[in-house]
């Protein structure tokens, strides 16, 4: 794994897998409004410039997100990013422990589908089985 991005916090990591051809973010903590922005718009950014279109996301550590922030990612990010990678969309999600964010991931992801877009997601409760899945 390449290092990409790093937060100065140290809560948010993004790399990618040149082998198996994935961008991965790592979060952990609480997140507000301003540095969960900072993350998406990093990874969205990382993700375009690799080509790839396979994604992890391991939130196992994730504790809490500001609801204008997921407000944000599903109504102005979320349009964004899909537009700036092409082709169909597989992404792998490591479940975080918090049993309210796992209902919020789910609920992202739903609403991420209705944009009309393919896309191919997986919950995992491991990270070595959502890396051999992508």
């Amino acid at each position: 794994m390449k290092e990409l991005y790093r937060n100065s916090s140290g809560n948010c990591i993004i790399s990618k897998d040149e082998t198996k051809k994935f961008v991965m973010i790592e979060m952990s903590g609480k997140f507000d409004i301003d540095p969960y922005k900072e993350a998406f718009e990093n990874f969205a950014e990382h993700v375009a410039k690799s080509g790839y279109s396979k994604l992890l996301y391991d939130v196992r550590k994730l504790s809490s997100t500001d609801p204008r922030a997921r407000a944000w990612y599903m109504t102005s990010h979320l349009p964004k990013a899909f537009k700036m990678v092409s082709g169909d969309i597989k992404s792998a999600i490591v479940k975080p422990s918090s049993l309210f964010q796992r209902m919020t991931m789910e609920a992202v992801v739903r609403g991420s589908k209705a944009f009309g877009r393919k896309l191919d997601v997986k919950f995992f409760e491991d990270i070595d089985e959502a890396r051999a899945w992508i």
